[in-house]
């Protein structure tokens, strides 16, 4: 029957008994093996002692108290003397070895995974942030921001590695209470999540901005909050597009008002332009008497010209009427194309 070969790697010049009882065991010594042998106490081995977990090492001892200071050292094994049963126990150690580091190297790489993951999690994630049009913040349990992205940068004009290193949560808010307040408002909802929170933000340059906020807290593994991350949706278009709406608003109602007392006083003109008519041709037919004085007849054109004058009062007031019943009166543009704001 073939003895399957067994290596060792020695971390120092070993005892030649030592070494004869390695051979004549059929342990070979080979400076690549993974597990190892050193005697101890030993200078010149005393590398692997705790600061090299790395290592296996079975220590070769000559007394009980030195095995348990070699095994507190961070040895596998401690051997007392030179049993006779050397190999066998030399073989339990590295297959017991052999099986930690696979596991071990198996958790490695699970690690390593999970780790290429995450990292792969956190770089599509900041993407997303980066290209989001919003105003994107995370701040940490102290106040510091932890994320910034261009949106941010853009509107309220802080450099983002800038603002990471020397921002506070409470300095982009307008009023410096509204960052406790969001987060009280987070954590009183069942949900840890506000939607459509009004706030004031202010930029570098100290303007203010109306924004609507999007905000929820995020917790680590252990329940404890590690961040509050925030969306800001700019209010400022929709706000301006109110105040033109109810401006215009105001504008249609003042004209509809407008246009009913027109309306109602044409409704009165017109029961004026029959008997106004019927006045004027009167006249016109006593001006052609033949037994009319002249007198007589400048007073009636003058009265004529009166009338005249009335007639072309309602003869406007009609027209006007007609043209803002057509829609031919503009309005004043709910949206400009040259307004900045």
């Amino acid at each position: 029957m073939t003895v399957e070969p067994l290596a060792v790697r020695p971390l120092d010049v070993l005892s030649p008994h030592i070494l004869r009882a390695l051979s004549q065991a059929g342990v070979c010594l080979d400076d690549h093996a993974s597990l190892c042998v050193a005697e101890f106490p030993s200078r010149s081995s005393r590398g692997w002692e705790r600061t090299q977990s790395d290592l296996s090492v079975v220590a070769f001892v000559s007394t009980p108290s030195e095995a348990r200071a070699a095994l507190d050292a961070g040895a596998v094994d401690a051997i007392v003397g030179v049993p006779d049963a050397l190999r066998s126990r030399i073989e339990l150690v590295a297959r017991v070895d052999a099986r930690w580091r696979s596991r071990h190297e198996a958790q490695l790489a699970d690690e390593h995974r999970t780790a290429s993951e995450l990292q792969s999690t956190r770089d599509l994630l900041s993407r997303l942030i980066d290209a989001t049009p919003c105003p994107v913040m995370a701040v940490g349990p102290t106040g510091s921001i932890l994320v910034f992205n261009h949106a941010a940068e853009a509107i309220l004009g802080y450099d983002r590695d800038w603002a990471n290193d020397n921002l506070l949560a409470a300095d982009v808010y307008a009023d410096t209470h509204d960052a406790w307040r969001v987060l009280s408002a987070i954590r009183a909802s069942p949900t840890r999540l506000v939607r459509d929170l009004p706030v004031r933000l202010r930029t570098r340059s100290g303007d203010t901005i109306e924004v609507q906020l999007n905000a929820a807290e995020v917790y680590a593994a252990d329940g404890l909050p590690v961040a509050t991350i925030g969306v800001f949706l700019d209010s400022r278009a929709s706000i301006d597009l109110r105040r033109r709406l109810e401006a215009t608003t105001r504008q249609l109602m003042g004209l509809e008002t407008r246009n009913q007392a027109l309306a109602s006083a044409l409704g009165r003109v017109h029961f004026l332009n029959q008997p106004l008519n019927t006045s004027m041709i009167t006249i016109e037919m006593l001006t052609l008497h033949p037994e009319l004085t002249e007198k007589m007849r400048q007073r009636l054109t003058r009265v004529y010209g009166q009338l005249e004058t009335m007639a072309d009062s309602v003869a406007d007031l009609t027209a006007e009427h007609h043209r803002t019943a057509r829609g031919h009166r503009l309005l004043d543009p709910i949206v400009r194309p040259d307004d900045s704001t």
